[in-house]
């Protein structure tokens, strides 16, 4: 199930929530240093991209420096700005006004690399037109929180060579296909956030679903299938109108518009961040590692039929609700799985 999230929800959230840290720490002091930045939450994720932010800032402008009367490009000179920069970094001292705004977009960002690393990151990568593996390693100093996708990017790109942004997004999206990697478990970050200002999924987080799975859900609820005294495979093998038939029929006409049908050969390459994060959490209780045996023992599998067999299973042992979109939505990639020209779906 492809997701997105409410960005209107966050901006306002870290609002708050800059705004209630910052009026904690400000209550009796008028300046923040770079030694308190790091200690000013406990989600050391905020507190780094504070600091990121102040050194490309630095970074920029260091680079704008030119002059018709000296010369900045000289090792020596370059040399010289390092070691400024490397001791103003150890004074730094900053307002409460001009404080808050950059505590506002590190929150925004965290909760961005929390809860869609896949956008965060793709963002990250499309601010510039040319980008080269030092600058994405320079990015990873930074970054604490779901680093497995940046680190396999890195890995693939040649040193030395700039990529173009249309390039390394479709590099990114090479690696993010082939990466059996999920997202970080969100259930601590939500409760750090929360001791300061309550933050939920709801807040953060929305379905986007399309009409047609819409009317995918409708038709299979509509059924009469009591699927606690069933079994999957009495859903998926009956001759009357049952899940399987539902979801076959639906499959057939509208959702095949949409390529929904198409045959898929791994699941360990064809589930997306957003499903593996939204199956973790609703399907097998947060426990990532379950998901990915349980993907990795279906692919394994050389029949449909085999497939159920083996969900049944996993559904009763972990209380599934048959009805939701994130049962749904497994049930038909693993018909995807196994689909073939000679038996269509």
């Amino acid at each position: 199930m492809e997701s997105r999230l409410k960005q209107e929800s966050i901006h306002a959230y870290s609002k708050d929530f800059a705004s209630s840290v910052a009026a904690s720490f400000f209550n009796g002091k008028t300046k923040i240093s770079g030694e308190e930045i790091l200690k000013l939450s406990e989600i050391q994720q905020v507190n780094l991209f504070v600091l990121m932010h102040l050194f490309q800032t630095w970074e920029k402008e260091s680079t704008q420096l030119e002059s018709p009367y000296f010369n900045y490009d000289h090792p020596d000179v370059r040399k010289a700005l390092n070691n400024f920069q490397n001791t103003i970094s150890n004074h730094i001292e900053i307002t409460k006004q001009d404080f808050i705004p950059l505590l506002e977009a590190a929150v925004e960002k965290t909760l961005n690399l929390i809860f869609s690393p896949y956008h965060f990151y793709i963002d990250q990568i499309s601010k510039t037109e040319h980008t080269h593996d030092l600058k994405l390693k320079k990015l990873m100093k930074y970054i604490r929180i779901n680093p497995g996708l940046l680190n396999a990017l890195i890995d693939r790109m040649e040193e030395s060579k700039s990529y173009e942004g249309k390039e390394l997004v479709r590099l990114f999206d090479e690696v993010c296909a082939e990466s059996p990697g999920i997202p970080e478990d969100f259930d601590e970050y939500l409760n750090s956030f929360s001791k300061i200002i309550p933050l939920s999924l709801e807040m953060i987080y929305t379905e986007e679903e399309s009409e047609n799975k819409d009317e995918v859900k409708k038709e299979i609820q509509s059924t009469e299938i009591d699927l606690d005294k069933k079994t999957l495979n009495d859903t998926f093998n009956k001759e009357q109108k049952t899940l399987n038939d539902q979801i076959k029929a639906k499959l057939d006409s509208t959702l095949a518009e949409i390529h929904q049908n198409k045959k898929i050969d791994h699941l360990v390459k064809s589930i997306s961040i957003n499903q593996r994060y939204q199956f973790t959490k609703e399907l097998f209780a947060g426990d990532k590692n379950s998901l990915e045996q349980v993907i990795e023992e279906i692919d394994s599998m050389e029949t449909l039929e085999n497939a159920v067999s083996f969900s049944e299973e996993i559904a009763n042992r972990n209380n599934w609700d048959m009805e939701s979109e994130e049962a749904i939505e497994f049930m038909l990639l693993i018909r995807r799985r196994f689909n073939t020209s000679e038996d269509p779906l």
